[in-house]
């Protein structure tokens, strides 16, 4: 049978060897330690040590730091510390005060401390001095204590019918509103006649209408003027003419230019779409007369929304006379005398001619 090969230390060792595996000669395989062991649990432990003292909220501090800072001399305070803690528990200091210790009956141990007054208990005591002098006061003036009568004599200044009730009722006020009431009165009727004027409950508009949001036929004047003075400040070196007709479609109409058709067109769609505040009106516009040019104007017509669902019959020509058409006969173009008689007839009219 083969015998294991000797594993134990034959000779001197070195220091290192000493240092890392004891004095020990004879140690076999198993209980020798390996590199791992021998090195550090945490190499940077001294680093977050320092680290941790100057920062706020830890319990590290730097008054437990050595006064010379070298290479495992933080570790070795921290050890010499440790001890130091174990020494001072297994020895405890002596107390300055000689208190009992006794033993309870189902275990344990209780001190028996130094009463101390309460501050309670002090105004108690101060009371009963307070009512003893208060005796002997009464004392030097009659031997015999004062004691009430259970039927009083009403005095003249209080009311003779109110022996019954516990208050006094003095006949200054008998006549006399409280004034304090008076002001609560005058609330409560104010409340009144604020809640009899509202004769079905509080106003509560109905969930599904918006009327109130949307745009009506009622604010079309509104618009019409607005749209007027936007152009006006953006176009100001070309007249225009803005109105509506009987089927309320509004009609613009602008003198030609040599630059302006292109540029008329692409200022009308971004108005539309892109302006704040026109763009809520939800205007749409009417592609046959959208953009529509003769020999001296450039036309525009939109559609206001509640307009949406009805069928408008193309003119034979925008804003052009028509006499075999139901339409009003009436130009855009004409001159004001002209335009206060089509104002009458329902036509309306808003017209911003710039002179150049």
């Amino acid at each position: 049978m083969n015998k294991t090969p000797d594993t134990t230390f034959s000779g001197e060792k070195s220091p290192a060897e000493q240092a890392m595996f004891g004095e020990d000669p004879n140690m076999s395989h198993y209980e020798m330690p390996n590199l791992s062991a021998c090195l550090y649990d945490y190499t940077n432990k001294e680093q977050d040590m320092i680290y941790r003292c100057f920062r706020t909220g830890n319990f590290d501090s730097i008054r437990t730091l050595p006064d010379t800072l070298k290479s495992q001399k933080l570790i070795e305070r921290i050890k010499e510390k440790i001890t130091e803690n174990i020494k001072e528990s297994s020895h405890p200091p002596e107390r300055d005060h000689k208190g009992r210790i006794i033993k309870l009956s189902g275990g344990g141990l209780f001190h028996e401390f130094e009463w101390m007054p309460d501050s309670f208990l002090n105004f108690l005591e101060n009371e009963r001095k307070e009512k003893a002098e208060s005796d002997e006061v009464v004392k030097k003036i009659h031997p015999k204590p004062f004691i009430a009568t259970h039927d009083p004599i009403t005095t003249k200044y209080e009311n003779p019918f109110n022996s019954g009730k516990k208050e006094t009722v003095y006949p200054v006020f008998k006549e006399a509103d409280d004034p304090y009431e008076a002001s609560q009165d005058e609330f409560y009727k104010a409340k009144w006649i604020k809640e009899n004027k509202i004769l079905h409950g509080e106003f509560k508009p109905s969930s599904q209408d918006k009327s109130l949001t949307q745009i009506n036929r009622s604010q079309l004047p509104d618009i019409v003027i607005f749209l007027k003075e936007i152009i006006r400040i953006d176009w100001a070196e070309i007249n225009f003419i803005i109105g509506t007709n009987p089927e309320e479609f509004i009609e613009i109409k602008f003198e030609k230019s040599p630059d302006g058709e292109l540029g008329l067109k692409s200022y009308m769609n971004n108005l539309i779409h892109n302006h704040e505040t026109i763009s809520n009106f939800n205007l749409k516009k009417v592609m046959k007369y959208w953009g529509h040019t003769d020999s001296k104007y450039i036309y525009f017509m939109l559609m206001p929304p509640w307009v949406k669902g009805r069928i408008y019959e193309p003119l034979a020509g925008p804003l052009v006379k028509d006499k075999h058409h139901s339409r009003t006969d009436t130009d855009l173009s004409e001159t004001e005398e002209k335009e206060k008689k089509d104002v009458e007839k329902g036509y309306k009219l808003y017209s911003s001619e710039i002179e150049i």
